[in-house]
């Protein structure tokens, strides 16, 4: 990772953004994620909490339940020094989806996706 973090002031350009991370830099980044959404009490009170307003209504279950998903990532790559605010979120994601070949990173990525929005059955 560079110093000052992966999208430091000056690393604009999308192709030199993908060329830092490697696909073990996101699976360490998925599993904090995931860690945080499935063990801290806090965030795991407000998924409840989403998906109990939410019932059966998947609509309502992506309005309520996103929000916390996404601020949640949002907090670990702001700690890591990576990226700040939602375009830090959006570029790391556009990042995530170049190594989605990987099978680890396409498990660790369909797990967080399937928190905010549960598999079909």
């Amino acid at each position: 990772m560079a110093e000052g973090g992966l999208l430091a002031p000056g690393s604009a350009v999308y192709e030199n953004i993908r060329k830092e991370f490697s696909a073990q830099d996101v699976k360490g980044i998925l599993s904090k994620m995931l860690l945080r959404l499935r063990t801290n009490e806090e965030v795991m009170s407000k998924l409840e909490d989403a998906r109990d307003a939410a019932g059966n209504d998947m609509v309502q279950m992506l309005r309520l339940t996103f929000p916390v998903v996404i601020h949640t990532q949002i907090e670990i790559l702001e700690e890591m020094g990576i990226a700040k605010g939602k375009e830090g979120l959006k570029e790391f994601l556009m990042i995530t989806n170049n190594f989605c070949q990987d099978t680890e990173v396409n498990k660790l990525f369909m797990e967080l996706r399937n928190i905010w929005l549960p598999p079909y059955k």
